[in-house]
């Protein structure tokens, strides 16, 4: 006898063929803005740790909050639904940002990471792959 239901689709679970991304979140509290800034991981994940320990250590040593570094992952689909469908247009910069490339891990060394990462510098330390 043949099911009247049909089979439901399973979504596959990500693989390594999955583009991943890590959210960077910058929070402009003289603004009242945050931008978020979705970097690639692959061929990343270096860069990451160093703006990760970068961040924790300049949050050490600040009163304000500006900048966080998600420790979950999106998948490059999930991001790209989450920019179709937001209407979250800020004054100058979109709220949702997929960025592309690489991240020059070396500039994050190199300066402080407040005068880096400001009114979304992340978007200058990101390079073609």
């Amino acid at each position: 006898m043949e099911s009247i239901n049909p089979k439901k689709k399973k979504t596959p679970p990500p693989n390594s063929e999955t583009p991943l991304y890590v959210k960077f979140t910058e929070y402009n509290e003289w603004e009242g803005e945050s931008w978020n800034f979705f970097i690639p991981i692959n061929g990343n994940r270096e860069a990451i740790k160093k703006l990760r320990k970068a961040i924790k250590v300049y949050l050490e040593k600040s009163d304000l909050e500006e900048f966080t570094l998600s420790t979950d992952t999106l998948t490059e689909s999930e991001i790209d639904t989450l920019i179709k469908h937001a209407n979250d247009h800020t004054s100058y910069r979109s709220a949702q940002n997929k960025l592309k490339g690489l991240l020059c891990g070396d500039m994050i060394q190199k300066n402080t990471i407040a005068d880096l990462l400001y009114k979304g510098g992340i978007i200058k330390l990101m390079k073609e792959q």
